[in-house]
């Protein structure tokens, strides 16, 4: 069976932001594989940060005015990745991303596979914005038309709105 697509997925904090919502959904724990292809999941690259401090949890509906602004931003950018309007989210990504994704052609590859394996978005099943180490986090889990599990859907935003980490993925399953 073939496995979803190959999208340079960078995050830089991660695995140190707990989750809680009503759909209890675990964090998001990068995988260890530095270079993503087309026959495995994504993946995420670059530096790790750990924290063993639980992070700020806000569910969509509870937003602030600086994480509706994130929330506006994660929906906007999700947005524009699924129509494979991606020049505009290149030119917002923080320098060790596009060092990371190597090009806008190869992000505008990755919104194409996506399209083709994962279908369109049917559902949003949550979203929530999360704050860890000074970034926010706007984190979407959605239903596609063809692909059998919910993904979750990442844009790390640092303090000036530049992407500093993204990535989609299968939702993962409680152990």
């Amino acid at each position: 069976m073939k496995t979803l697509l190959a999208i340079a997925a960078l995050t830089l904090l991660l695995p140190a932001c707990k989750t809680t919502s009503s759909q209890d959904a675990p964090a998001p724990t990068p995988p260890t594989n530095p270079v993503p292809s087309s026959t495995t999941p994504p993946t995420s690259t670059g530096p790790e940060k750990q924290s063993s401090a639980p992070s700020t949890i806000t569910s969509a509906a509870n937003a602030n005015p600086e994480e509706s602004k994130v929330l506006a931003e994660g929906r906007q950018l999700t947005s524009l990745f699924y129509k494979g309007e991606t020049a505009s989210i290149w030119v917002q990504m923080t320098e060790e991303m596009k060092k990371g994704l190597t090009s806008e052609e190869a992000l505008k590859t990755a919104s194409e596979q996506l399209a083709v394996q994962l279908g369109s978005e049917t559902k949003v099943v949550d979203e929530k914005i999360l704050s860890s180490q000074g970034f926010l986090v706007y984190m979407r889990t959605a239903s596609f038309s063809k692909w059998h599990k919910p993904m979750n859907i990442t844009w790390t935003l640092d303090s000036q709105s530049h992407i500093a980490g993204f990535y989609i993925k299968p939702v993962e399953q409680p152990k």
